[in-house]
């Protein structure tokens, strides 16, 4: 079915628009008014569609809140927005939604999306659009602006260092390389993963590898992944190669987080069907938990680049064995 946007509207005056018709929808806090949190309640609110709530563990972040739409069929007498009230309308494309949210989360003005929207000549057919935006904010071309924005961190940190310590020299390239596992296998066909992982990152310098942890064409895996957390088609890990070792070192590795169809899929695939009745896989399944991307970076690993150190035992505290503690200490390495 065809819907009608108003073509002649740019991008930032429906962005007033719906963020604004926003501000009257349910949420933990409300966009479109400016009020701080008196510790009485839960969040903080601006204007401009930014609204402030916290995370399961605590953490304050920052949404973008707006409506798909504020055009609607029904005329609700309690709402701004109903079909009698004359207001200014618009719409967004499913592709407009994903273009503002990317851009806010790069200029890391906001973590996440809240979404709400008027109703578009009939339930289904809106919730369609609106599935149809998040389906779009779950591709590899999604994960990839993630990785660019976490490389790019990466490049300012090793800069950072090279000024601040004379020893130290940037060796990043400017741009990381991204490759799926599948590709991956294909330029190297006779080679285990790890090689394949030696190989392209010291071609490349630094290398995204995606799509880990389902079966190649050759029927192994390149590497584990657990099947109820990331989805294996969007994850990746961020390699580098590491001179003073020479070896690929793994930085980070991440993920867009499995919805309904991904979790059964990969739990089948895993031999662990029985899973789905878990209390967290069961809650992805009947849909009540959001979309998230996630990951995590070795933070002993990080030290140990940037500081160009031969052993993680130079950065982080441990128990070693004796003959370790021998042959470092021959080799003029200090452990903590």
């Amino acid at each position: 079915m065809f819907y009608k946007v108003a073509e002649e509207m740019s991008i930032k005056e429906k962005l007033g628009i719906l963020t604004d018709a926003a501000k009257y929808d349910v949420a933990c806090t409300s966009s479109g008014v400016d009020r701080r949190g008196d510790g009485t309640g839960i969040g903080n609110t601006e204007k401009g569609g930014i609204c402030h709530s916290f995370s399961a563990d605590g953490r304050c972040i920052s949404l973008l809140k707006i409506l798909f739409t504020n055009e609607c069929i029904y005329d609700c007498k309690y709402c701004i927005n109903r079909k009698s009230n004359d207001v200014p309308r618009a719409s967004f494309t499913p592709d407009e939604v994903c273009e503002l949210t990317m851009g806010f989360y790069k200029r890391n003005y906001i973590e996440g999306l809240f979404l709400s929207s008027g109703i578009l000549y009939n339930p289904d057919f809106t919730m369609e659009l609106i599935y149809q935006t998040i389906y779009k904010l779950r591709t590899l071309e999604t994960l990839e602006e993630i990785v660019k924005i976490v490389y790019k961190v990466l490049r300012k940190t090793e800069k950072y260092m090279a000024i601040r310590y004379d020893y130290i020299e940037e060796i990043l390239p400017h741009d990381i390389f991204f490759i799926t596992t599948g590709e991956l296998e294909e330029m190297y066909p006779d080679k285990t993963p790890k090689e394949r992982e030696y190989l392209i990152s010291k071609d490349k310098g630094a290398v995204c590898v995606m799509q880990i942890g389902d079966l190649l064409k050759s029927g192994e895996k390149h590497d584990g992944r657990a099947p109820d957390y990331d989805d294996w088609a969007l994850n990746a890990d961020i390699i580098v190669y590491y001179p003073v070792l020479d070896i690929a070192l793994e930085l980070s590795s991440m993920g867009i987080r499995v919805d309904k169809d991904a979790l059964l899929s990969q739990l089948e695939k895993a031999g662990c069907p029985e899973r789905a009745g878990l209390p967290f896989q069961k809650a992805i399944i009947n849909e009540e938990l959001p979309y998230t991307i996630g990951g995590g970076i070795g933070q002993s690993r990080i030290c140990m680049f940037f500081l160009r150190k031969a052993h993680i035992g130079e950065v982080q505290c441990s128990l070693w064995p004796e003959n370790v503690m021998e042959e470092t200490k021959k080799a003029g390495v200090p452990l903590l």
